[in-house]
């Protein structure tokens, strides 16, 4: 998952290049997003080296680029990196171009002058994953605002620094391996939740923590799973809160359990 903020670069860039891209002040709104449209863009993606720093393969695309200096939204990308083997090193990054032929950057560079802001984060790849009969749960992906049209793997705003709006309606995605078959072929399994706060934030919004947890049932054909689930109604107030989730496989009396910290955050 590839986030990025390109807002401030891009009115950088913008501020400097304006009589170039042919801009005025009175413009309208529309003439201007056509000019931005036409000549900048948004590339991520990751790059995969060798233990020898030899590169063996890149994932790239070019996510919608987001302007927005007030909300700042994240142009994101969501791509499936191949597991590689030990020693792997991979490079995330993000480029904003300006590709208008009379435009130049902010001063000299070493990089192409069509780059007018760049992004790296270096990380080594995880051990891969061997395959197990076991029960194991993913980490949870935590977001708000579902897509109702949308053929994403996370069909929601992503939020990895946790922080969710308070008029918005948490989603939690999971993904679960090596779930047992009964004699008829179906697994059986249920999630238990529960987002907890100290008991003084309890006693001051006068809950109590049962409307903060509940029991969700499963039943599947297939020994593995993964979901995306909305919760509503729930009374959560600005604060800080820590979800415990245990995953039950009921056919093999076996659990799981994940904790995630989330920040419920004022929407003004």
């Amino acid at each position: 998952f590839i986030k990025s903020l390109p807002t401030i670069p891009f009115l950088n860039d913008f501020a400097k290049n304006q009589e170039e891209l042919l801009i005025n002040e009175t413009d309208d709104a529309e003439h201007i997003l056509e000019e931005i449209s036409n000549w900048y863009h948004l590339e991520q993606g990751v790059e995969l080296f060798d233990e020898t720093m030899q590169r063996k393969g890149r994932l790239r695309g070019w996510p919608q680029l987001h302007l927005d200096i007030e909300r700042e939204l994240p142009s994101v990308m969501i791509a499936d990196v191949p597991f590689m083997g030990e020693g792997t090193h991979q490079t995330f990054y993000s480029k904003l171009f300006n590709a208008h032929p009379e435009t130049a950057p902010h001063s000299e560079t070493v990089f192409p002058e069509e780059l007018r802001g760049l992004g790296k984060k270096e990380l080594m790849q995880e051990d891969h994953i061997a395959t197990t009969d076991e029960l194991m749960l993913s980490d949870l992906i935590i977001g708000y605002g579902r897509l109702k049209e949308s053929g994403s793997r996370f069909p929601f705003l992503v939020k990895h620094d946790k922080k969710i709006p308070e008029d918005e309606n948490p989603v939690i995605y999971f993904n679960v391996h090596g779930l047992t078959l009964d004699e008829l072929g179906f697994t059986n399994f249920e999630v238990d939740y529960r987002f907890e706060t100290d008991r003084r934030s309890f006693l001051f919004f006068r809950r109590t923590p049962d409307e903060l947890s509940g029991t969700l049932e499963f039943s599947t054909s297939e020994p593995r799973f993964s979901d995306s689930l909305e919760f509503d109604n729930l009374p959560l107030r600005e604060g800080t809160y820590t979800l415990y989730w245990t995953l039950k496989d009921l056919n093999s009396n076996t659990r799981e359990k994940r904790e995630l910290e989330i920040n419920i955050i004022s929407s003004e």
